[in-house]
Parts: structure tokens; C-alpha cells; sequence
């Protein structure tokens, strides 16, 4: 069997500064999803948001228990819940650039809209293509498309 060789750089990795992800390519970032997220990323995140750690695990999904279990035994986050908190990570990224303000990002990211069905957007980002449709909202917003 021959070795796949790429023939140009993989693309850029999507915005994740704000969890610390050590990944330089779009490929890195899908292989640490796939190994599972450390519990330090899901604290990184709430703590980037000023949220608290129960308000972030009740956005994500997990028991305070399952969580602290997963901490204890130093065991990676499974690949679905990693994946949200990357979504949810990309989203506030995608807002503070909007708002060129952390604090009036998060007040928007945390507050119930009628564009999101009485939702957050980051509630709503964690629906089946729920992350693409708050961007396209951040991007109209952007545009000076009320939405």
C-alpha cells in the first residue's frame, strides 16, 4: 500500500485561539477532536466567557458528576462533546471579532433571541447546523442586515 502524500498544505485551522489548541492546521484540530479535549479546555472556555463551570456543563450537556469524573481520571472528553465546545469556541470567536468587544460578545452570545427561537446563539450553535446559521447571522449583522 502506498503512503498518501499531500500535494499543498492542509488549509489553516479554524478560530480556536481562545482554548489554547496547539494545532497549526485544520487536520490537527480534527485530530485532537478525535482524541478528545482535555477537561482543562471546557474550564478555559467557561472561564473565557465568564461563565460558570455548572452554567458551561448544562450548555454542553454533561452532569457536574460525569465531568468531574472525567477530570479525576485525567480522561479525555468524548469526540461528540468535544466537538461542541470547538463549536461553541468558534462562535465566540466569530462574535468578538463582530463586536470588537469581549464583554458586548458575550452579553449577545448569552442572551435570548427571536432569531434563534427564543434561544442563545450559543445555545442555538449546538443544533444540527446551528453553529453555520448563527455565523450567517454575525456575518448579515456585519453587512448591515437586520436580522
Amino acid at each position: 500500500m502506498q503512503a498518501f502524500i499531500p500535494t499543498r498544505p492542509a488549509p489553516a485551522p479554524p478560530r480556536v485561539s481562545l482554548l489554547g489548541l496547539k494545532a497549526t492546521t485544520i487536520l490537527e484540530v480534527g485530530e485532537a477532536v478525535e482524541n478528545g479535549f482535555a477537561t482543562s479546555l471546557v474550564k478555559r472556555f467557561a472561564s473565557h466567557i465568564n461563565a460558570s463551570l455548572q452554567d458551561t456543563l448544562k450548555l454542553l450537556d454533561i452532569s457536574k458528576r460525569t465531568f468531574h469524573q472525567y477530570q479525576r481520571h485525567k480522561k479525555p472528553l468524548s469526540r461528540s462533546v468535544s466537538i461542541n465546545v470547538l463549536l461553541l469556541a468558534q462562535i465566540t470567536e466569530a462574535a468578538e471579532q463582530y463586536f470588537e468587544d469581549k464583554t458586548n460578545a458575550h452579553a449577545w452570545l448569552a442572551t435570548p433571541r427571536t432569531t434563534f427561537g427564543g434561544t442563545t446563539p450559543l445555545q442555538f450553535s449546538l443544533l444540527p447546523n446551528g453553529a453555520e446559521y448563527v455565523r450567517a447571522v454575525l456575518n448579515k449583522l456585519e453587512h448591515g442586515v437586520v436580522t
